[in-house]
């Protein structure tokens, strides 16, 4: 038997946390190669936002529910590939032979194409797998201990990243010991940030259900959605 929605429901900020995610996830693309230095850690520059992309992502799934959330990790890809595909484009049109910074533009974006294939790849493989997990944890703990299932989910899914983003992106540009004191301090960074991050995103997942008025996801699962 199926379920006809008597009514419509209107997410208020549903826009707002997909075009943050896709905001936050470029700015950590461009600075996959910026290497910096804190202490004993080596890590690509924009560890820190992209550590919270999948706090971020957990909200969205807690919230708006699975569907959703596959709905801007599409979205977050297909941004990624046109972004990825113009910058390539825009570097191969000449320029005024008194134009600056041209080799230093062509340096940054040369890299592109690893970023195109290796970003892509590890990005939808880790997102998806992080929004799986803490979904079925959901259903596993009735909703229960947000901050628990977004720790482990993002845990997943940061590892994953780190397997293939290693395989994909930088064994063309570090050498071998580089590239693993990279990828673990980027993963101990992310780690950190993503339990540091857990008990305000569990209070901003309270203040959400409040707000869009969302008793339940399961009770979501069966309105109609009206973006």
């Amino acid at each position: 038997m199926s379920y006809i929605p008597d009514h419509k429901i209107q997410f208020k900020y549903f826009t707002f946390m997909a075009v943050l995610s896709i905001t936050m996830m470029i700015i950590s693309m461009l600075f996959t190669y910026r290497i910096i230095q804190l202490g004993p850690f080596t890590a690509p520059g924009g560890v820190f936002i992209f550590a919270l992309t999948y706090t971020v992502a957990d909200i969205i799934t807690e919230i708006y529910g699975l569907k959703m959330i596959r709905q801007v990790i599409l979205s977050m890809l297909f941004c990624i590939i046109i972004f990825n595909v113009v910058c390539l484009l825009l570097i191969q049109i000449p320029v005024p032979e008194n134009a600056t910074y041209v080799e230093e533009y062509n340096l940054v974006f040369s890299h592109n194409i690893n970023l195109l294939i290796g970003f892509s790849v590890s990005f939808a493989i880790s997102d998806f797998a992080n929004a799986y997990a803490i979904n079925k944890w959901r259903i596993l703990f009735q909703g229960k201990y947000f901050w628990l299932r977004s720790i482990g989910s993002s845990i997943i899914g940061e590892t994953l990243f780190g397997i293939f983003a290693a395989a994909l992106m930088y064994t063309n540009i570090l050498s071998f010991y580089d590239m693993v004191k990279v990828i673990s301090s980027t993963w101990l960074i992310k780690v950190s940030i993503s339990i540091l991050a857990a008990y305000p995103a569990t209070t901003l997942v309270e203040l959400l259900k409040k707000v869009e008025d969302i008793k339940s996801i399961d009770e979501l699962e069966f309105k109609q959605l009206y973006l």
